[in-house]
């Protein structure tokens, strides 16, 4: 954690809130009951797990990462082809989270009474839902998106196929059962537990990512990304995943007035090209990236002779990439 930017005082007490969230959690289990204990420990580990698997994906010193530097005929690099090639991961994760939010969906609707008179149902019903379920996510691509790169599209993606297959395995149990027992409202219970967990589940790296320090390159040349659009995010993320680059992004100059004395992506947008100097000036600027993949001759000869003037590297999105 220190080396990816957090100071040691920060590191060691991120270290001691898990020491005191699992203590306490231990203490809270010991007076709720089995069903709810089981609920918040679940959620717990999976949290820990996001948070482990974040980190070890890290590339922490100039070589690899922890989930790249596998070599055949080791247990780690075996587990790593599975879960992340393969795609196991997602499927076995959801094995988890689909059970859990039915198990919460019947103590909502039975108001924490986990062996009641429904318990019966609720054990013959459950692998109907998560057969359903998994077919769903399957059918309608669930598990064919990029968790670093996830947006709004694939939570569309995610509540069409928890509906569809909330909806699938409603009809199952209809006819197998005639359901004949079953809460209705259990399964609208189902699907909205289900949606928020597997879309908080998949935003997971995006979140503990935001929550990592920015410019976590210390010693490297402090850069500025001109242009605070599309592209200028994707200079952004090569920036941050490839520290070996060297460099630590400062912020964003932006022509755009509607986007400058703001912020982008978690940095600032200093200005247009106009208030360059001052910002080089102000922040040790060493190099300027151009993330327009087509700028105007003009403005583009422009911006060389600035910087030359500036004595800032210029480079291009094409450039930093290749």
């Amino acid at each position: 954690m220190v080396a990816i930017g957090f100071s040691e005082r920060t590191a060691v007490l991120i270290l001691y809130g898990f020491a005191v969230v699992s203590g306490l959690l231990a203490m809270i289990a010991t007076r709720l009951s089995l069903g709810v204990s089981l609920v918040l420990v679940t959620i717990y580990l999976l949290f820990v797990t996001f948070f482990w698997i974040s980190l070890a994906r890290v590339k922490v010193h100039p070589g690899e990462s922890i989930l790249s530097e596998a070599k055949r005929g080791k247990l780690t690099p075996l587990l790593i082809e599975i879960t992340y090639k393969r795609r196991l991961f997602e499927v076995l994760l959801d094995l988890i989270l689909i059970p859990l939010a039915y198990w919460i969906s019947y103590l909502l609707r039975f108001e924490g009474s986990a062996y009641g008179t429904n318990f019966p149902i609720f054990v013959k019903s459950l692998p109907i839902v998560v057969a359903c379920q998994l077919f769903a996510f399957f059918l309608l691509g669930v598990y064919r998106g990029i968790w670093q790169y996830v947006g709004m599209r694939d939570v569309i993606i995610y509540g069409k196929a928890v509906t569809a297959g909330t909806v699938l395995s409603v009809l199952v149990n209809l006819g197998l059962y005639r359901f004949m027992g079953f809460s209705r409202s259990l399964f609208v219970i189902y699907w909205i537990i289900l949606l928020a967990l597997v879309t908080a589940s998949r935003f997971s790296y995006r979140l503990i990512g935001e929550a990592t320090p920015k410019n976590a390159m210390k010693g490297g040349k402090r850069v500025l990304i001109y242009g605070a659009g599309a592209a200028g995010q994707l200079v952004m993320q090569e920036i941050e995943g490839n520290r070996n680059l060297g460099l630590a992004l400062v912020g964003f100059i932006d022509d755009d007035i509607g986007k400058q004395n703001r912020r982008f992506m978690g940095y600032p947008v200093f200005g247009g090209k106009d208030c360059l100097k001052e910002v080089v000036d102000r922040h040790g600027i060493s190099e300027v990236v151009i993330s327009f993949r087509n700028m105007d001759k003009d403005a583009l000869n422009s911006l060389k002779k600035e910087c030359s003037t500036l004595d800032v590297n210029l480079s291009h999105l094409r450039v930093l990439i290749e």
